[in-house]
């Protein structure tokens, strides 16, 4: 999409830490491409009023403080930093979209419809297409009420893993060969981290067995310092990506703004970074054909394959020709002209196609988009009068309405038989107040509390209803859970 300055809008950012955190010991691809693209929009936005949508204050805060950060860094500093929280997502109309980072934007779609689905767009993103999870909520889109104001694109990225990410052999066999036929002395930098010491071991063994002749480097990714400074030791980069998990590849495009040519395999979303010889070189991927992996495919559904083991599998049958990989590497290793040829071209192609600047203008231009579908597309599963919003999870006290004896009526009568005391005392395990927000705010229970009869006297429900300024709904969980807890009696 061509991004049209005339026609931008904002998106509230769902926020959950875990999404755009790069600090933990485990990093995962979609907590480096969060943390990216939070800190580009902050940057790069036409907005200076922006939205999260989090869980509570203390994840709002930590929203607050990121884009905050990262504005003064680019000395375009924000003028505000709202927070809506998950309870109220009305809200979200006054904002028009909801920037959510998964694809399994199918539940929100469920909730915007006990609102209005022309109330706001969903815009989500997908890292891997290859779980379980993701493909069940691809599926979901066929039944789902999402609209042609919905949309998804597509980013991931990845760490050292031989059966998640990409085999080591051809690598290993390449940079050996390139060395045999270029003479020169090769040096391997391995910047990321292992899922566990024993693949570590695994990998250094194969790497001593199969390349003796380089010298190989395993540095820590996670430390933002040894990033840089890998990118600046290097002369060229290779990811020879061999897995279903892999969808776009990052850390390609990181590597071209670092002014590095690239090796990596034609595969998925990975043959769109790079023009073939041009930034660097492609090679080719075979796999089975369609029909080959329906074994595979079974054994993952029973729970007989983990995702992991499902994903490793399927890579073992994926063919990247190490002698093609030692062309590539002798070509880049012998060629200094070529080296910085490529790099200069692979460094305006990432600022030109990649950098936020250009990425977060197109998002703001897709999100204008939706929002002019909302306006004019015609509505998908329109909710109907008297028919339920989300029938795949309705009321529960409907659904199971036949469980109790009897359910609570206007006619009831409601008396007082515990006092504020026993209710303050009550309220103070957890066990019995696990009711925020589901009953009337603090104000109408305590007119609630004052307005019931003593001991001696009752009155109905109805008459309760009347005088109580909280959704009807609300008043009614409120008496119950008052008589749970024998402040008040029913008869």
């Amino acid at each position: 999409m061509n991004a049209d300055p005339s026609k931008t809008a904002s998106a509230a950012i769902y926020y959950m830490p875990d999404g755009y955190n790069m600090s933990g010991r485990r990093l995962m691809g979609r907590q480096s491409a969060g943390a990216s693209f939070l800190a580009g929009y902050a940057q790069h936005g036409a907005a200076r009023d922006l939205t999260c949508m989090a869980p509570d204050r203390k994840a709002a805060e930590a929203f607050s403080e990121t884009v905050r950060a990262a504005a003064r860094d680019a000395n375009r500093p924000l003028k505000s930093a709202r927070w809506i929280p998950l309870d109220t997502p009305e809200k979200l109309s006054e904002i028009g979209c909801l920037f959510y980072p998964s694809p399994t934007i199918s539940d929100h779609a469920w909730l915007r419809r006990r609102h209005n689905q022309r109330g706001w767009s969903l815009c989500g993103i997908t890292h891997t297409t290859a779980s379980d999870t993701v493909m069940e909520a691809i599926g979901t889109f066929a039944t789902a009420p999402l609209q042609s104001w919905d949309a998804v694109a597509a980013l991931f990225l990845g760490r050292l893993s031989a059966t998640a990410k990409a085999h080591p052999l051809p690598m290993f066999r390449g940079l050996q060969a390139a060395h045999e036929r270029t003479k020169r002395k090769v040096y391997l930098i391995l910047a990321g981290w292992f899922e566990n010491d024993p693949e570590r071991k695994q990998i250094e063994d194969l790497a001593r067995e199969i390349c003796p002749d380089v010298r190989l480097h395993l540095v820590d990714g996670r430390d933002p310092v040894i990033r840089k400074q890998a990118w600046s030791a290097a002369d060229f980069f290779t990811s020879l990506s061999d897995n279903i998990q892999e969808t776009f590849g990052l850390t390609p495009v990181e590597a071209m703004a670092a002014g590095l040519p690239i090796v990596i395999t034609d595969w998925n979303g990975c043959r769109d970074t790079l023009e073939d010889g041009i930034q660097g070189i492609a090679i080719p991927t075979v796999s089975p054909p369609s029909g080959s992996g329906e074994d595979i495919a079974a054994k993952y559904r029973s729970g007989r394959y983990s995702y992991g083991g499902y994903i490793g599998r399927t890579a073992q049958f994926t063919y990247v020709d190490a002698d093609l990989v030692a062309d590539a590497y002798a070509r880049i290793i012998a060629d200094d002209t070529l080296r910085k040829d490529m790099g200069a071209a692979g460094r305006d192609r990432a600022v030109k196609f990649y950098d936020w600047s250009v990425i977060v203008p197109r998002y703001e231009a897709l999100w204008a988009e939706l929002g002019e579908r909302r306006s004019k597309d015609s509505e998908i599963a329109a909710a109907q009068e008297g028919h339920v919003a989300d029938p795949l999870r309705n009321d529960p006290f409907q659904v199971f309405s036949g469980y109790p004896t009897m359910a609570l009526g206007e006619d009831f009568q409601v008396s007082r038989q515990g006092t504020d005391t026993e209710l303050e005392t009550l309220i103070q395990f957890k066990i019995n107040s696990a009711v925020a927000g589901l009953v009337p705010d603090a104000p109408n229970m305590r007119a609630l509390l004052k307005v019931l009869p003593n001991v001696d006297a009752s009155t109905d429900v109805g008459t309760l209803l009347v005088g109580l300024k909280a959704p009807r709904a609300q008043a009614f969980r409120a008496i119950l859970w008052l008589a749970k807890l024998g402040i008040v009696r029913l008869t």
